[in-house]
């Protein structure tokens, strides 16, 4: 139980570096503005922490744009705001500077509990598709089913599909369970990444 909380209290407490920079065609300035960096949680989202880096950029664009609507991209590919700013970095962002191992002592379940009926879960493709399913914790039999099994029910054509969330590929023998009770976003879905 120790153990979960601490892997809770890290996925609250995770943050990830920003660097914001004005697209070139709004500048308006000779001077180019020095880039905006802040330290965000990766459980937040873009209209939560942009006010100070629109004031900060405010002097540089022009007076008519200065009320306009702001949008967000990375390399070219535009940010949805309505998505958690973690999730967009695994969505976007396939090389890894730290990589979460998690315990496999973590993973396993309790037994104190029967479990929720459905978990609420979200897909994301990289071609830009989600697909949203309500998936059973369970088998048929009774027993806890596996990310490996949600995937080849899921995926059956697929053979090597991975799934990623909080900036950790998820070993595929985790429970789902516990993937619900840990990793979920505020929103209470599943939010996963496929590749």
């Amino acid at each position: 139980m120790a153990n979960d909380r601490e892997v809770l209290r890290e996925i609250w407490d995770g943050k990830l570096p920003i660097c914001f920079q004005l697209a070139q065609e709004e500048i308006m300035e000779i001077q180019q503005p020095d880039a905006f960096y802040v330290m965000v949680p990766r459980l937040s989202y873009f209209p939560l922490v942009t006010d100070k880096m629109k004031r900060h950029f405010l002097r540089y664009i022009s007076q008519e744009n200065s009320d306009s609507e702001m949008w967000l991209d990375y390399n070219g590919q535009p940010l949805k705001w309505h998505y958690p700013i973690g999730f967009l970095y695994d969505l976007y962002c396939d090389k890894f500077d730290q990589f979460w191992a998690i315990n496999r002592r973590l993973m396993e379940s309790h037994g104190d509990s029967e479990g929720f009926k459905h978990i609420p879960i979200k897909l994301y493709s990289d071609d830009g598709t989600c697909s949203q399913r309500l998936v059973s914790p369970k088998n048929n039999d009774g027993s806890r089913k596996t990310l490996q099994q949600m995937i080849a029910e899921l995926y059956p054509d697929k053979l090597d599909v991975q799934l990623r969330t909080h900036g950790i590929v998820i070993p595929s023998d985790t429970p789902l369970q516990w993937l619900s009770e840990h990793l979920s976003y505020p929103d209470n879905f599943l939010h996963m990444c496929v590749f």
